[in-house]
């Protein structure tokens, strides 16, 4: 048995449980998502890197930056602007930033599973972006200032597009949206939140979550509330 057919058999199996059914499948009628050729971070959609990427932001914003004076280069936003689902992570790994995505490749794979278990895609049918776009150096939490001057660019973003739901994953992240400052992910998901009229859901990131197999049933819970906010109900 091929690996696309173990994922396939694997997600017949989830489709029976109770949480599957909530989303309203019905047993034995819900088709699995096409898991064939899983495509690697070299062989998706290129990063959106349109002319108003940076140029509809003030350049000085990100030249007066230290993360851009020593040197980091900013990491492009990935997907769809235009989509309802904006996703909001941590700063970039190491090897995102080599790359130039948004996460890893083992954090990606494992993103797009769970964006798949709800049924969305990337690039198409979200956007994902990073707190800041440079990686601090030594890969440290980002600091305060350069959580706000960064923020700003991500405040442009947000107020131009407008989605109708963000996605908060990890917790520098979490903590600037919500104004939880210290806490602990743990202490701020499992609620819904409003940043500025627009819905706003709390969870780990998937880096969190490859380093700590307990946390995917929270996580699970958080994607079926963004799901819901998705559908509407």
């Amino acid at each position: 048995m091929d690996q696309n057919e173990l994922y396939t058999d694997y997600w017949k199996l989830l489709s029976r449980a109770e949480d599957y059914l909530r989303f309203g499948m019905e047993s034995g009628k819900s088709q699995a998502p096409d898991f064939s050729v899983k495509k690697s971070l070299t062989q998706m959609a290129d990063p959106v890197t349109e002319p108003q990427d940076m140029t509809d932001f003030p350049s000085e914003n990100c030249q007066n930056c230290s993360m851009s004076k020593a040197g980091r280069k900013a990491v492009p936003i990935m997907g769809n602007q235009n989509s309802d689902l904006w996703v909001i992570t941590d700063p970039p790994s190491l090897e995102a930033e080599r790359l130039g995505f948004p996460l890893g490749p083992d954090e990606m794979d494992y993103f797009q599973k769970w964006m798949a278990a709800i049924d969305m895609n990337l690039p198409e049918d979200l956007c994902l972006m990073n707190l800041t776009r440079c990686r601090p150096p030594g890969s440290r939490p980002p600091f305060p200032e350069e959580i706000t001057r960064c923020a700003k660019d991500l405040e442009f973003r947000l107020n131009r597009r407008r989605p109708r739901v963000l996605l908060s994953m990890g917790p520098s992240c979490s903590a600037w949206f919500t104004g939880q400052k210290g806490m602990k992910v743990s202490e701020m998901r499992g609620r819904l939140y409003d940043w500025y009229g627009v819905p706003l859901v709390v969870t780990y990131s998937p880096i969190q979550v490859l380093n700590f197999g307990e946390l995917k049933r929270p996580v699970w819970e958080d994607l079926k509330s963004l799901r819901n906010i998705l559908n509407g109900s």
